[in-house]
């Protein structure tokens, strides 16, 4: 039942990495269930060591578990388990990128200020004119300060009051955070 449980979640997390020309064994699997005690609401998630057949892995789940709500609970009940959710998770070799270079020649983003909207900012006094940039504007070595919102189609950064962002060589927006 195991296997069988397991095998189809395998060969999809496998294919997307597989379909970028990685080979089988490139490939690392990562499997864990998400086990509680019959009745309870609060799920632990145990991670499924390596190397074991499905039955020794059946066998050794409830010991897996205990260690898991021990650590959290420090008490180990003894009450029918149930599983919640599989989960398998893909990982491939690591990407070889070039070093990030520093970029000590900061540089005022003034060609990806694309504007400036209402937005509430505590630490500026409320609701102030606020800069926006354009996210896929900024290059290596430009500078923002906050209190700013950098904005691309998936998300929003917001840079508060006397926070700073720094693009990298790599484009990274590397914030450092007023505290």
């Amino acid at each position: 039942m195991l296997a069988a449980t397991l095998a189809p979640l395998e060969a999809e997390a496998s294919s997307y990495l597989l379909a970028t020309g990685l080979r089988p064994d490139q490939i690392r699997l990562d499997r864990r269930v998400d086990m509680r005690y019959r009745g309870q609401g609060y799920d632990l998630e145990v991670r499924l060591p390596g190397g074991m057949s499905a039955d020794d892995l059946i066998a050794g789940l409830p010991a897996l578990h205990a260690e898991a709500y021990r650590e959290v609970f420090h008490m180990v009940l003894d009450q029918p388990l149930e599983i919640v959710s599989w989960k398998v998770e893909a990982r491939g070799p690591e990407p070889d990128l070039p070093a990030p270079e520093a970029h000590p020649d900061r540089r005022a983003a003034v060609d990806a200020l694309k504007g400036s909207r209402p937005a509430f900012f505590p630490a500026a006094g409320g609701l102030i004119d606020c800069p926006v940039y354009d996210r896929y504007a900024l290059r290596p070595g430009d500078a923002i300060l906050g209190p700013c919102l950098v904005e691309e189609r998936e998300s929003t950064c917001l840079l508060d009051v006397g926070d700073e962002g720094q693009i990298d060589a790599m484009g990274n927006l590397n914030s450092r955070i007023a505290i």
